[in-house]
This record gives C-alpha cells, sequence and structure tokens, in this order.
C-alpha cells in the first residue's frame, strides 16, 4: 500500500523538480509498462514455469526499476504475488487498457484549474508492483515521479477502482510540491494540521473534479470511514483538536494509516480534512489551497475542528 508519510515527506521536501532524460523519448508524461508486460503474461501461459518465464522475460528486463523501488523480483517473490495477482489479471489488464483515456482527461482537467502545474517535471508511471503499491512516491528518486501499480489499484479495490479519482489526487500532493511556500517545508515529519490538510485537499480536489463519484468512493472505498457514527466523529476531531501541534509517528498512524486501531476509525485524517477543505473552497480555488502557508492551514485546520465540535 501507499506509504502516506513517505509520500507526504517526499513532496514537502522537493519543490524545484528535474527534468528525468529516460522520459525525453516520451510522447506523453507518462509511461506505461502495462502493454509489455500483458504481452509477456500471455505468452507465458504456454510455460511449464511461468514464474521463471516472467522473471527472465519482463522482470530482469525492467531490474533497475525494481531495484530502484526495492521490489524483489526473484523466482519465489513471483511465485507469491502470481496466486494473488492470477484471479484479478484480466481486470488489471482492463485498466492498463483504459490508461491513456484516462490521462487524457485528467491531464486536460489539470491544464483547466492548475494551470501552472508542470507536468514535465511531475512524471507518472503505471506498472506491476508485485502488490507493494496502488500509489507511491519515493523521494529518493529523480525526477519526482508518481508510480502506480495497477495491480495493486485492482486487488487492494476492487475491479472498478476509479483510476481517474486517484489521479486527480495523487497529483495534486505532485502540485502542491511544486507551488507551496517553502516555510512549509521546515520539519521533515509534518505536524497533524499540516498532513490533514494535504490529504484533505487532495481527497476534495479528487471530488471537485469527480462530482459523479461518491464520498465512499473518494474515501477510497473506505466504508467504516465514510459510515462513521457521530460519537465517533467527535473522538475523532476531539483528538485532531488536543494534538493539532504533533508531528509523533503513533499521532500519524492514528490519522493516516490503513492499520491503525482504536475508538475511531483509521485514517480518520483524510475525513477530517476533506471537511475542513470542503468548508474552505468557500473562500479559496482549489490552486490557492495548494499555496497558502502553514499559518493559514493551522488556522483553517483549528477553526473547522472547534466549529464541528460546537454543533
Amino acid at each position: 500500500m501507499l506509504n502516506r508519510r513517505g509520500l507526504i515527506q517526499s513532496t514537502i521536501g522537493i519543490v524545484l523538480l528535474s527534468h528525468n532524460k529516460s522520459f525525453a523519448d516520451e510522447t506523453h508524461d507518462y509511461k506505461n509498462l502495462m502493454p509489455e508486460f500483458f504481452k509477456v503474461w500471455d505468452k507465458s501461459k504456454s510455460s511449464k514455469n511461468r514464474a521463471k518465464f516472467l522473471k527472465m522475460a519482463f522482470f530482469d528486463k525492467n531490474k533497475t526499476l525494481y531495484d530502484a523501488l526495492n521490489i524483489g523480483i526473484k523466482e519465489n517473490d513471483i511465485e507469491e504475488w502470481l496466486i494473488k495477482f492470477t484471479p484479478f489479471a484480466e481486470d488489471v489488464r482492463n485498466l492498463s487498457q483504459s490508461f491513456a483515456k484516462i490521462y487524457d482527461a485528467h491531464n486536460t482537467k489539470y491544464k483547466k484549474y492548475f494551470p501552472d502545474f508542470d507536468h514535465s517535471k511531475a512524471k507518472i508511471c503505471l506498472m506491476p508492483s508485485m502488490l507493494n503499491f496502488d500509489g507511491r512516491v519515493p523521494g529518493d528518486l529523480k525526477p519526482l515521479t508518481l508510480y502506480f501499480g495497477a495491480d495493486g489499484i485492482i486487488v487492494f479495490h476492487g475491479k472498478n477502482a476509479n483510476l481517474e479519482l486517484l489521479l486527480d489526487h495523487e497529483s495534486y500532493h505532485l502540485y502542491q510540491g511544486q507551488v507551496r511556500p517553502k516555510e512549509s517545508y521546515k520539519n521533515v515529519a509534518p505536524p497533524i494540521y499540516n498532513a490533514m490538510w494535504m490529504e484533505g485537499t487532495a481527497t476534495y480536489v479528487s471530488h471537485a473534479l469527480n462530482p459523479s463519484a461518491t464520498r465512499l468512493e473518494v474515501l477510497l472505498g473506505d466504508k467504516n470511514l465514510d459510515n462513521i457514527g457521530p460519537e465517533e466523529f467527535r473522538k475523532c476531531a476531539q483528538y485532531a483538536l488536543d494534538n493539532i501541534d504533533s508531528n509523533k509517528d503513533e499521532d500519524y498512524a492514528r490519522f493516516f494509516q490503513f492499520n491503525w486501531k482504536g475508538e475511531f476509525p483509521s485514517r480518520g485524517g483524510y475525513l477530517l480534512g476533506y471537511l475542513a477543505a470542503k468548508e474552505a473552497s468557500k473562500n479559496l480555488s482549489l490552486a490557492q489551497m495548494a499555496k497558502i502557508n502553514s499559518k493559514q492551514v493551522r488556522e483553517i485546520i483549528k477553526n473547522y475542528l472547534e466549529t464541528t465540535l460546537k454543533v
């Protein structure tokens, strides 16, 4: 799954993004490895050792990329992956085949709402992630690139996963990395209010650009979060207000990690940030939301939490 804290750290820490020569000959601002993969996948059906065939014909040829992303591609790694991937293979193929059309629609929207977003310095790559992630932005690789695991998207979010929502959400993080004031990048581990704003605005933007989507969809199908009860919501908001300046790992996990267990649903920071951004959108455009400084962000989050707790 996507390491959200790592994503925030990488986008916060990088404002001036470098151009990648490996993309220089690409017609688009993205690279799609899935057509290459499925050519090999189809040929591998007749192989006695499918994992070995895939390793030699595809994964070894892309070894530099997988090594850079710390993804194991030994034969036994591929064998374990195949058990989970094979039942979803055709759904992943369908997603990858629609990628170009989805990306073009995404790009058109972003040019309209964020004309100063430089796609040439924020690359996208669609690939088999061996279920290591659905989306990932490694902060230690240049240029800053948003890697989408086509297999992760389908297996983690279902065959009806909305790639356009994910593109709009994650690209907003890249946009934040380009336009947020430099003073916002002082802390490697952002305080709760800052992380809540970054994730909340990205979630809100994905909804604003896809108005037909449900709140459940923009929350990545998290039914527990979407169906949060009034008492759980108040506990979540109160804890956020009481710990608004915390940058402790345990508090970050409480609000943004999928596997946190406690007195309210995990990933509550997404919902609180989304609702704060929705309220802020009455006075700020989607582009302006990415450009305000940390002091303004803290005030918006604090005011929202205080107001919602009075209701």
